[in-house]
């Protein structure tokens, strides 16, 4: 079978799969850099070259995406019996550098909250910050899906996985003060929408992000800094990570345990409140 037609299957397998469009487009992608630079029979030896090619001219996590990627479609081709032995089985994987998430402590988050001039803006990144939903969940949240009563919402997250996400009092009054005084009239059920009632669009959002970070004097600041924020402010304040990873959305622990990275004061403070033998003579 053709290249162009393998592609075609791995992309309709990712279909049946559930997998995001964005998900799927990011496959096609990476496997069409890869073929265009590799022309001859895939053997561990061209994948490496390419992976050597690309080092010096991509950053770490694009290069370690590439692999991923591949992977991903030589273990495909051998599950549907197009190849007996997958060529990357003998490519060792890329290192990826450790680097801790970047998060708000209090301060910098009351900094952030505290030039927001916006209704909807100070309820949608509220929003972020309680729940760590990610930016599309927010952008295609439904009123219907939000009960403000009982302080959650629906979310309907990555390949169609579905949870619930919750939020404080604080956030709910924020939401119901922009959703019934400050929402503009529009045909769409979305919960955040333009001053013109349309849907927002991520690129806007990320602009909005960046203006408001400058003007609170924070640096290093996107949106997915929140879901890392609500992360590390739920450890910190007593939750654990199973629960944080059903709150996030995350199918394993090993994507939250990133977020285990709890100053020495915060362990400090909670080792004090549940230490083992004070406990017992308290």
């Amino acid at each position: 079978m053709e290249k162009d037609q393998l592609i075609l299957e791995f992309r309709l397998a990712n279909l049946a799969k559930g997998l995001s469009p964005k998900t799927i487009k990011f496959y096609d992608d990476n496997l069409k850099i890869f073929f265009s630079s590799v022309q001859e029979e895939v053997t561990p030896k061209t994948i490496r070259e390419f992976l050597a090619s690309k080092r010096d001219k991509v950053s770490p996590h694009t290069l370690h995406c590439y692999y991923r990627t591949l992977r991903r479609f030589f273990n495909f081709l051998r599950e549907e019996g197009y190849i007996e032995d997958s060529p990357i089985d003998k490519v060792q994987s890329p290192k990826l550098p450790k680097l801790q998430p970047r998060f708000l402590n209090k301060d910098e988050i009351r900094r952030f909250f505290s030039v927001i001039k916006s209704k909807r803006d100070y309820a949608f990144f509220l929003f972020l910050l309680d729940t760590g939903a990610r930016l599309s969940e927010a952008l295609n949240l439904r009123i219907s899906d939000v009960d403000l009563e009982y302080r959650r919402a629906f979310i309907k997250g990555k390949g169609s996985k579905e949870r619930f996400a919750f939020f404080g009092g604080k956030c709910s009054k924020a939401l119901a003060r922009y959703l019934f005084h400050h929402r503009p009239e529009s045909l769409n059920n979305l919960v955040f929408v333009s001053s013109s009632g349309r849907q927002l669009d991520s690129s806007n959002i990320n602009h909005i992000c960046k203006r408001i970070a400058k003007r609170a004097n924070l640096r290093g600041v996107h949106i997915h800094t929140f879901r890392h924020s609500m992360a590390t402010q739920f450890l910190i304040n007593g939750g654990n990570l199973i629960v944080l990873q059903r709150l996030l959305g995350h199918s394993s622990l090993e994507m939250v345990n990133r977020y285990a990275h709890l100053t020495t004061d915060s362990l400090a403070n909670q080792y004090a409140k549940s230490s083992p033998v004070d406990s017992l003579f308290r």
